[in-house]
Protein backbone atom coordinates (compact mmCIF):
# COMPACT_ATOMS: atom_id res chain seq x y z
CA UNK A 1 0.00 0.00 0.00
CA UNK A 2 1.37 3.39 -1.11
CA UNK A 3 0.82 6.70 0.38
CA UNK A 4 -2.44 8.66 -0.20
CA UNK A 5 -0.52 11.61 -2.52
CA UNK A 6 -0.46 9.15 -5.21
CA UNK A 7 3.43 10.46 -6.44
CA UNK A 8 5.05 8.22 -8.98
CA UNK A 9 7.43 6.95 -5.77
CA UNK A 10 4.22 5.94 -3.79
CA UNK A 11 2.56 4.24 -7.30
CA UNK A 12 5.61 2.50 -8.20
CA UNK A 13 6.73 1.38 -5.05
CA UNK A 14 3.74 -0.23 -4.12
CA UNK A 15 3.25 -1.90 -7.20
CA UNK A 16 7.33 -3.01 -7.00
CA UNK A 17 7.07 -4.28 -3.41
CA UNK A 18 3.31 -5.98 -4.40
CA UNK A 19 5.37 -8.04 -7.47
CA UNK A 20 8.39 -8.81 -5.08
CA UNK A 21 6.67 -10.16 -1.84
CA UNK A 22 4.32 -12.10 -4.65
CA UNK A 23 7.48 -14.01 -5.83
CA UNK A 24 9.39 -14.51 -2.76
CA UNK A 25 6.26 -14.90 0.23
CA UNK A 26 3.17 -15.64 -0.79
CA UNK A 27 0.38 -13.53 -2.98
CA UNK A 28 0.15 -9.67 -2.39
CA UNK A 29 -1.96 -7.04 -4.50
CA UNK A 30 -0.70 -3.51 -4.96
CA UNK A 31 -3.54 -1.11 -3.37
CA UNK A 32 -3.24 2.36 -4.68
CA UNK A 33 -5.59 4.78 -2.22
CA UNK A 34 -6.15 6.48 -5.24
CA UNK A 35 -8.99 7.03 -7.06
CA UNK A 36 -8.60 6.11 -10.57
CA UNK A 37 -10.11 9.47 -11.88
CA UNK A 38 -7.76 11.52 -10.09
CA UNK A 39 -4.53 9.77 -12.25
CA UNK A 40 -5.17 12.13 -15.25
CA UNK A 41 -4.54 14.67 -12.45
CA UNK A 42 -0.25 13.58 -12.84
CA UNK A 43 0.91 13.46 -15.74
CA UNK A 44 4.05 11.93 -14.87
CA UNK A 45 2.19 9.32 -13.62
CA UNK A 46 0.21 8.21 -16.69
CA UNK A 47 3.41 8.59 -18.80
CA UNK A 48 5.99 6.21 -16.36
CA UNK A 49 2.61 4.13 -16.06
CA UNK A 50 2.54 4.07 -20.02
CA UNK A 51 6.29 2.83 -20.70
CA UNK A 52 5.44 -0.02 -17.90
CA UNK A 53 2.60 -1.29 -20.71
CA UNK A 54 -0.01 -0.11 -18.06
CA UNK A 55 -2.85 2.42 -19.47
CA UNK A 56 -5.95 4.08 -19.02
CA UNK A 57 -8.38 2.72 -17.90
CA UNK A 58 -6.08 1.29 -15.56
CA UNK A 59 -8.45 -2.02 -15.10
CA UNK A 60 -4.95 -3.76 -13.96
CA UNK A 61 -4.66 -1.40 -10.94
CA UNK A 62 -6.48 -2.01 -7.38
CA UNK A 63 -7.17 1.30 -6.24
CA UNK A 64 -9.40 3.34 -3.80
CA UNK A 65 -12.64 3.06 -5.15
CA UNK A 66 -12.31 -0.66 -5.97
CA UNK A 67 -14.00 -2.76 -2.52
CA UNK A 68 -11.51 -3.84 -0.36
CA UNK A 69 -12.37 -7.95 0.54
CA UNK A 70 -13.39 -7.85 4.49
CA UNK A 71 -10.56 -10.68 4.45
CA UNK A 72 -8.01 -8.40 3.62
CA UNK A 73 -6.41 -7.66 6.86
CA UNK A 74 -2.23 -7.81 6.50
CA UNK A 75 -0.82 -4.52 4.88
CA UNK A 76 2.93 -4.11 3.68
CA UNK A 77 3.35 0.00 3.96
CA UNK A 78 5.41 1.59 1.35
CA UNK A 79 5.96 5.23 1.44
CA UNK A 80 4.62 5.90 4.84
CA UNK A 81 5.13 4.04 7.86
CA UNK A 82 1.71 4.54 9.88
CA UNK A 83 -1.36 3.05 8.95
CA UNK A 84 -3.91 5.00 7.84
CA UNK A 85 -7.04 4.92 10.73
CA UNK A 86 -9.36 4.28 7.20
CA UNK A 87 -7.84 0.79 7.30
CA UNK A 88 -7.30 0.29 11.18
CA UNK A 89 -9.35 -2.36 12.68
CA UNK A 90 -8.77 -4.77 15.66
CA UNK A 91 -7.59 -7.72 12.94
CA UNK A 92 -5.39 -5.37 10.64
CA UNK A 93 -1.70 -5.95 10.91
CA UNK A 94 0.88 -4.24 9.24
CA UNK A 95 3.34 -7.13 8.50
CA UNK A 96 6.24 -5.00 6.18
CA UNK A 97 7.40 -1.31 6.43
CA UNK A 98 9.83 0.09 3.62
CA UNK A 99 9.55 3.83 3.72
CA UNK A 100 12.03 7.18 3.88
CA UNK A 101 10.29 9.66 6.10
CA UNK A 102 10.44 10.05 9.77
CA UNK A 103 10.28 6.98 11.70
CA UNK A 104 7.04 7.26 13.45
CA UNK A 105 8.70 3.92 15.69
CA UNK A 106 5.43 1.36 15.30
CA UNK A 107 4.94 -2.05 14.12
CA UNK A 108 8.49 -3.18 15.33
CA UNK A 109 7.09 -6.58 16.76
CA UNK A 110 4.96 -7.15 13.30
CA UNK A 111 6.50 -5.69 10.33
CA UNK A 112 9.31 -7.71 8.50
CA UNK A 113 10.87 -6.46 6.67
CA UNK A 114 11.15 -3.04 8.45
CA UNK A 115 12.94 -0.43 6.53
CA UNK A 116 13.01 3.08 7.52
CA UNK A 117 15.85 4.77 6.36
CA UNK A 118 17.35 7.83 4.22
CA UNK A 119 16.66 8.39 0.88
CA UNK A 120 15.65 9.86 -2.05
CA UNK A 121 12.94 7.67 -3.15
CA UNK A 122 11.20 4.74 -1.39
CA UNK A 123 11.89 2.93 -4.95
CA UNK A 124 15.00 2.93 -4.28
CA UNK A 125 14.80 0.99 -1.17
CA UNK A 126 12.67 -1.16 -2.82
CA UNK A 127 14.52 -1.93 -5.80
CA UNK A 128 17.67 -3.20 -2.85
CA UNK A 129 15.38 -5.49 -1.83
CA UNK A 130 15.78 -6.82 -5.02
CA UNK A 131 18.85 -7.29 -4.93
CA UNK A 132 18.76 -9.96 -1.70
CA UNK A 133 17.30 -12.70 -4.14
CA UNK A 134 19.87 -13.47 -7.01
CA UNK A 135 17.69 -15.53 -8.95
CA UNK A 136 14.41 -13.28 -9.42
CA UNK A 137 14.70 -11.44 -12.51
CA UNK A 138 12.88 -8.11 -12.66
CA UNK A 139 10.88 -7.22 -15.49
CA UNK A 140 12.15 -4.34 -17.81
CA UNK A 141 8.47 -2.95 -17.61
CA UNK A 142 9.20 -3.09 -13.46
CA UNK A 143 12.25 -1.79 -13.93
CA UNK A 144 11.81 1.55 -15.55
CA UNK A 145 8.55 2.03 -13.52
CA UNK A 146 11.07 1.91 -10.66
CA UNK A 147 13.52 4.00 -12.17
CA UNK A 148 10.81 6.80 -13.16
CA UNK A 149 10.34 7.38 -9.67
CA UNK A 150 14.17 7.35 -8.52
CA UNK A 151 14.82 9.67 -11.04
CA UNK A 152 11.79 11.97 -10.42
CA UNK A 153 12.00 12.26 -7.17
CA UNK A 154 16.08 12.92 -6.82
CA UNK A 155 15.56 15.41 -9.97
CA UNK A 156 17.95 12.90 -12.11
CA UNK A 157 20.31 11.75 -9.42
CA UNK A 158 21.86 15.36 -9.54
CA UNK A 159 24.79 15.32 -7.01
CA UNK A 160 24.31 17.68 -3.78
CA UNK A 161 20.78 17.25 -4.17
CA UNK A 162 18.33 14.71 -2.57
CA UNK A 163 20.04 11.59 -4.50
CA UNK A 164 22.06 9.59 -1.62
CA UNK A 165 24.08 6.38 -2.87
CA UNK A 166 21.27 3.77 -2.12
CA UNK A 167 19.50 5.93 -5.04
CA UNK A 168 22.35 6.03 -7.27
CA UNK A 169 22.95 2.50 -6.67
CA UNK A 170 19.22 1.50 -7.50
CA UNK A 171 19.21 3.30 -10.36
CA UNK A 172 23.03 1.49 -11.77
CA UNK A 173 21.00 -1.75 -10.57
CA UNK A 174 18.23 -1.02 -13.14
CA UNK A 175 18.94 0.59 -16.02
CA UNK A 176 20.82 -2.37 -17.09
CA UNK A 177 17.19 -4.18 -16.72
CA UNK A 178 14.85 -1.59 -18.05
CA UNK A 179 13.53 -0.73 -21.77
CA UNK A 180 16.88 1.64 -21.60
CA UNK A 181 18.77 -1.14 -21.61
CA UNK A 182 18.47 -1.83 -25.32
CA UNK A 183 20.97 1.71 -26.22
CA UNK A 184 24.58 0.17 -26.86
CA UNK A 185 25.71 3.04 -24.22
CA UNK A 186 24.07 1.14 -21.76
CA UNK A 187 25.05 -2.52 -22.08
CA UNK A 188 28.68 -1.27 -22.78
CA UNK A 189 29.31 0.32 -19.44
CA UNK A 190 29.94 -1.15 -15.76
CA UNK A 191 30.71 2.09 -13.79
CA UNK A 192 27.95 3.12 -11.38
CA UNK A 193 28.63 6.71 -11.38
CA UNK A 194 28.85 6.82 -15.79
CA UNK A 195 25.82 4.29 -16.09
CA UNK A 196 23.29 7.18 -14.40
CA UNK A 197 24.48 10.15 -16.36
CA UNK A 198 24.21 8.50 -20.00
CA UNK A 199 21.87 10.47 -22.46
CA UNK A 200 18.94 8.39 -22.16
CA UNK A 201 18.26 8.21 -18.53
CA UNK A 202 19.02 11.86 -18.42
CA UNK A 203 16.13 12.81 -21.09
CA UNK A 204 14.08 10.25 -19.33
CA UNK A 205 14.42 12.24 -16.25
CA UNK A 206 13.82 15.46 -17.83
CA UNK A 207 10.65 14.16 -19.77
CA UNK A 208 9.18 13.21 -16.66
CA UNK A 209 10.56 16.24 -14.81
CA UNK A 210 8.43 18.48 -17.42
CA UNK A 211 5.29 16.49 -17.43
CA UNK A 212 5.18 16.93 -13.43
CA UNK A 213 5.35 20.58 -13.98
CA UNK A 214 2.54 20.25 -16.59
CA UNK A 215 -0.52 21.60 -14.51
CA UNK A 216 -1.69 24.67 -16.06
CA UNK A 217 -4.66 22.69 -17.93
CA UNK A 218 -6.12 22.12 -14.11
CA UNK A 219 -8.46 23.51 -11.45
CA UNK A 220 -7.95 24.77 -8.17
CA UNK A 221 -9.58 21.83 -7.19
CA UNK A 222 -7.64 19.42 -9.08
CA UNK A 223 -4.40 21.48 -7.99
CA UNK A 224 -5.07 20.88 -4.10
CA UNK A 225 -6.31 17.24 -4.54
CA UNK A 226 -3.34 16.79 -6.74
CA UNK A 227 -1.14 15.70 -4.09
CA UNK A 228 -2.83 15.93 -1.00
CA UNK A 229 -2.63 14.00 2.34
CA UNK A 230 -4.64 14.55 5.42
CA UNK A 231 -3.42 14.15 9.07
CA UNK A 232 -5.61 13.84 12.76
CA UNK A 233 -4.28 15.49 15.30
CA UNK A 234 -5.77 15.65 18.88
CA UNK A 235 -5.36 19.06 20.53
CA UNK A 236 -6.01 19.91 24.00
CA UNK A 237 -9.16 22.29 24.72
CA UNK A 238 -9.48 25.28 27.79
CA UNK A 239 -10.61 24.41 30.80
CA UNK A 240 -14.38 25.43 31.03
CA UNK A 241 -14.75 22.87 27.49
CA UNK A 242 -16.71 20.10 27.95
CA UNK A 243 -13.92 17.57 26.59
CA UNK A 244 -10.84 16.95 27.44
CA UNK A 245 -9.39 17.25 23.55
CA UNK A 246 -10.26 17.86 20.43
CA UNK A 247 -9.84 16.40 17.18
CA UNK A 248 -8.84 18.46 14.41
CA UNK A 249 -8.36 17.57 10.41
CA UNK A 250 -5.54 18.93 8.61
CA UNK A 251 -4.80 19.39 5.18
CA UNK A 252 -1.70 19.20 3.12
CA UNK A 253 -1.56 20.45 -0.65
CA UNK A 254 1.36 20.39 -2.59
CA UNK A 255 1.35 22.68 -5.23
CA UNK A 256 4.31 22.60 -8.19
CA UNK A 257 3.49 26.27 -8.75
CA UNK A 258 4.39 29.97 -7.41
CA UNK A 259 1.60 31.34 -5.12
CA UNK A 260 1.54 34.12 -7.85
CA UNK A 261 1.00 31.73 -10.51
CA UNK A 262 -1.29 29.66 -8.51
CA UNK A 263 -3.94 32.40 -7.31
CA UNK A 264 -4.25 33.64 -11.01
CA UNK A 265 -5.15 30.20 -12.13
CA UNK A 266 -8.73 30.84 -11.45
CA UNK A 267 -11.03 33.72 -10.69
CA UNK A 268 -11.98 32.67 -7.38
CA UNK A 269 -9.10 30.88 -6.06
CA UNK A 270 -9.96 31.88 -2.45
CA UNK A 271 -13.34 30.72 -2.57
CA UNK A 272 -12.26 26.98 -4.46
CA UNK A 273 -9.81 26.89 -1.60
CA UNK A 274 -12.36 27.47 0.75
CA UNK A 275 -14.77 24.65 -1.18
CA UNK A 276 -12.30 22.54 -0.39
CA UNK A 277 -11.94 22.79 2.74
CA UNK A 278 -15.53 22.47 3.16
CA UNK A 279 -15.45 19.63 1.19
CA UNK A 280 -12.84 17.89 2.63
CA UNK A 281 -14.52 18.88 6.01
CA UNK A 282 -10.97 20.45 7.54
Amino acid sequence: MGNEAGDLDSLASALGYAWLRSNTSGKAIAYIPTPKEDFTLRAENLYALGLAGINHPFEELYCSDDPMPSQVSQFALVDHNVLRTTYASSTASVVAVIDHHEDEGQYKDTANPRIVEPAGSCSSLVARSYQSFSNLSISPELSTLLLSAILIDTHGLKMGGKALDVDREAAAFLIPQSLLAHNEEVSALSDNQKITHLPSVQSLSATLGEKKLSVSHLSTRDLLRRDYKEYIFSMPVSEDATQSSNVIKVGLATVPLRLSAFFASSSYPIKEIQDWVVERDL
